[in-house]
C-alpha cells in the first residue's frame, strides 16, 4: 500500500524575498492561502517557508492551523536560505515533500529536498525565463540567470507543476525535459466567491473593466486607442510605471476612463459583477487569475491569443481572441457593445468553463493526485 495522505507533510516555500505579510498588505493573503486551507485537512500538516516576519495575531488567525517558519530577525535572503539548511526541523525525520510556490525560490526548496533526502515539487506559474526574456533582452545577463535558475530547478525536481499545456511544451523545448516528470495543475478560482450577480449590471454606458500592471506587457496603449468612439466607460485597476503616461493618454484622446488603486482580493468579485465586459489585453501572458476569475463572474471577456490566454478563452464559446492591436481589440468591443445576447451567452459559457475546470475543489484534487503519486514512489517499498 502506498503512503497515507494523513503521514505526509507539505512544506512550501515561498517567492524569494516573499512573506505572507507581503500577501496580507496586497490583499492577496485569503486567495494565496485558500489551496493549502483546503489541503490540510488530508496532509499531516503544512508549513510555509517565508523571508518575513509573519508572526502578527492576524496572519495567525489567517492560517489556520498552517505553520509557519519565519524570518523574524530579517537576515538577508541568503543567510535566511543558509540556516534553514544547516539546522533540522520536523521536516528532516517526517515523511516531507518540498514544493515551490514560483520558480523564483524553487532553489530552496530543491536545497532543502537535498539536504533531508525528500522529494521536491518545482511550480512554475508563469513561463519565468521567457518573461525575463522578453522584459530585459534575450541577451541580457537577466535572461541567462532566469534560464539556468529554470534549467537547474527544473531537472533536480523530483515532479514539475506548471499551469497550461503551453508551457509544458514551452520548458520540453527550452530545457529537454521528459514529459513524465511535468503536470499540469492550472491556477484556481473560488467559485463561491467569484460568481455571476443575481442580475446582470444596468449600465449605460456600458461598463468595460480590466485589472493588471500598468505596464508594457499588459498592452494598454493599445486598449486606450481601441477604446476610441467605443461608447463605453472603461475602469482601469492597477498601479505600475506607465500609469502617469496611460492616464495623460487617455485624457487627450477623451476616452470616458477611471483609474482606480489595487483593491483587496476580496473587493474584485463586486467589482467585476458591475461590469459588463472584461479585456486583458495582453501581449503575453502565463496563467492569469484575473481573467479566471472575471470569466467566473459570468463575464464575456475580450483576450488575445497568446499562450496561457488562448488556452482558457475559446474564441466565440466562452469569450473572443482579438488580435493585440487597437483595430482588433476595437472590433471585439464592438461586436459585444452592439450584441447584448452575444454579451450574455458568452458570459454563461465562460462562468461553466470556469467551474468546470478550474473551481479550487478541482485543483485540489490534482494536487492530492500529484502528492498521492509521489508518496507511491517514493515510501511504497519502505512501508510494505
Amino acid at each position: 500500500m502506498s503512503l497515507s495522505l494523513s503521514q505526509l507533510h507539505l512544506v512550501v516555500c515561498l517567492t524569494r524575498g516573499g512573506s505572507l505579510s507581503q500577501w496580507q498588505k496586497s490583499g492577496l493573503l485569503g486567495r494565496e492561502l485558500a489551496l493549502y486551507r483546503a489541503l490540510l485537512p488530508h496532509l499531516a500538516g503544512i508549513t510555509l517557508v517565508s523571508y518575513g516576519n509573519d508572526r502578527s495575531p492576524a496572519l495567525q488567525d489567517a492560517l489556520a492551523g498552517i505553520r509557519v517558519v519565519d524570518n523574524p530577525w530579517q537576515w538577508q535572503t541568503t543567510t535566511h536560505q543558509r540556516l534553514l539548511t544547516l539546522f533540522p526541523r520536523s521536516w528532516s525525520w517526517q515523511k516531507t515533500i518540498f514544493k515551490s510556490n514560483q520558480l523564483l525560490g524553487a532553489e530552496l526548496a530543491i536545497h532543502l529536498g537535498e539536504r533531508w533526502h525528500q522529494p521536491t515539487i518545482v511550480r512554475c506559474g508563469f513561463p519565468f525565463a521567457r518573461f525575463r526574456a522578453r522584459q530585459y533582452g534575450e541577451k541580457s545577463e537577466e535572461s541567462r540567470q532566469a534560464n539556468l535558475l529554470e534549467s537547474q530547478c527544473f531537472h533536480k525536481a523530483h515532479r514539475i507543476v506548471l499551469t497550461s499545456p503551453a508551457m509544458v511544451e514551452e520548458a520540453i523545448s527550452d530545457h529537454g525535459l521528459a514529459r513524465e516528470k511535468m503536470r499540469v495543475i492550472p491556477n484556481y478560482v473560488d467559485c463561491s466567491l467569484f460568481t455571476p450577480p443575481p442580475q446582470p449590471p444596468d449600465n449605460a454606458p456600458l461598463h468595460v473593466l480590466f485589472i493588471g500592471r500598468m505596464e508594457e506587457q499588459k498592452n494598454i496603449s493599445s486598449l486606450l486607442q481601441a477604446m476610441t468612439g467605443v461608447p463605453a466607460h472603461l475602469t482601469l485597476l492597477g498601479e505600475g510605471s506607465l500609469l502617469p503616461q496611460l492616464t495623460q493618454e487617455a485624457r487627450q484622446r477623451g476616452i470616458q476612463a477611471t483609474f482606480l488603486p489595487p483593491r483587496p482580493h476580496h473587493q474584485l468579485p463586486q467589482l467585476m459583477q458591475q461590469a459588463d465586459i472584461f479585456i486583458l489585453p495582453s501581449l503575453y501572458e502565463g496563467h492569469p487569475k484575473v481573467l479566471l476569475e472575471a470569466m467566473a463572474c459570468g463575464l464575456a471577456v475580450i483576450g488575445c491569443p497568446v499562450p496561457g490566454v488562448a488556452e482558457i478563452v475559446q474564441h466565440n464559446k466562452n469569450g473572443l481572441l482579438a488580435p493585440p492591436n487597437p483595430q482588433g481589440l476595437h472590433h471585439a468591443l464592438q461586436t459585444l457593445i452592439n450584441n447584448p445576447t452575444l454579451r450574455q451567452t458568452l458570459g454563461q459559457q465562460a462562468a461553466e468553463s470556469i467551474r468546470d475546470h478550474f473551481s479550487l475543489a478541482k485543483v485540489v484534487e490534482l494536487e492530492l493526485a500529484l502528492l498521492e503519486e509521489i508518496s507511491h514512489n517514493r515510501w511504497q517499498s519502505l512501508s510494505m
